[in-house]
């Protein structure tokens, strides 16, 4: 909160986020999170390199301390060698950003640190999520495969 007893605005958290992790400012990031205050749906669509994944850095910071929006962000990914690979920058990032790294997760075919989601920051791949979505958590999938479920 701020001194006047105010939340943090993601915007707000976008700019701390950039000073702690010494990250330059994108227009079009800032102002998918101005929309995304306003009740919008967003896509971003930028260019490799332009820094997407930051979004997901701040909204990271923003689930860790509370906002009106959401409590928790779930990272869709089409492969799971990028679910590792951003699952361990969030990792990496979290001390810089005052983030709890067991509030991390990632969940794949393979790998599960939430198989419900239910961490503050989730990165998972599109088929994991879909399976999730129609109530068929991975974690349970190899149990009811096994006949066990």
């Amino acid at each position: 909160m701020s001194a006047m007893g105010k939340r943090s605005s993601l915007v707000d958290y976008y700019w701390e986020s950039l000073e702690r992790l010494d990250y330059q400012p994108r227009s079009g990031i800032e102002q998918s999170l101005r929309y995304l205050e306003d009740g919008k749906s967003v896509i971003l669509t930028a260019p490799t390199a332009y820094g997407k994944t930051t979004v997901t850095k701040v909204l990271a910071l923003a689930a860790e301390r509370g906002n009106e929006l959401f409590d928790r962000v779930i990272h869709v990914l089409p492969l799971r060698s990028i679910v590792q690979d951003l699952y361990l920058d969030l990792q990496c990032a979290a001390k810089k950003l005052g983030i709890d790294p067991a509030h991390i997760a990632a969940q794949d075919m393979d790998f599960s640190d939430s198989p419900f989601f239910m961490k503050k920051v989730n990165v998972t791949t599109l088929d994991t999520f879909i399976m999730n979505l129609f109530k068929l958590p991975v974690a349970e999938l190899r149990s009811a495969l096994a006949g066990g479920g």
